[in-house]
């Protein structure tokens, strides 16, 4: 089989299977939560990969998307009091990173999917 035959059947299957030695596209549950002061200024990457820019919110403040195997997804807080920010993202139920800060009200969660 001619590697351009192989190159299109990887493509073909990316979606369902591995090829190659990669892992098939998953769609993943992920989850942003943010809690602290009163209310923060929070953006985040959503389900279409794009940037949502700073949306003033109060706390606790969580949001859900999808996103598939690969996608980059970030979460990041900046308070206008005082007082700590903690932010968490959760792939999957787990959590994959969690940050905190007092002294400079701006945290920011973010990760890969593998």
């Amino acid at each position: 089989m001619s590697f351009l035959r192989i190159g299109v059947l990887c493509a073909a299957v990316a979606v369902t299977g591995a090829c190659g030695g990669r892992e098939p596209m998953r769609e993943h549950t992920v989850v942003y939560e943010v809690s602290g002061q009163e209310t923060a200024e929070v953006a985040y990457v959503n389900d279409k990969a794009e940037l949502v820019k700073g949306q003033v919110v109060a706390l606790p403040w969580t949001l859900t998307i999808k996103a598939r195997t690969g996608a980059y997804v970030s979460v990041l807080t900046n308070g206008a009091g005082d007082g700590a920010l903690v932010c968490v993202l959760k792939v999957d139920g787990a959590v994959v990173s969690t940050k905190s800060s007092t002294d400079v009200p701006v945290v920011r969660c973010d990760t890969t999917l593998g």
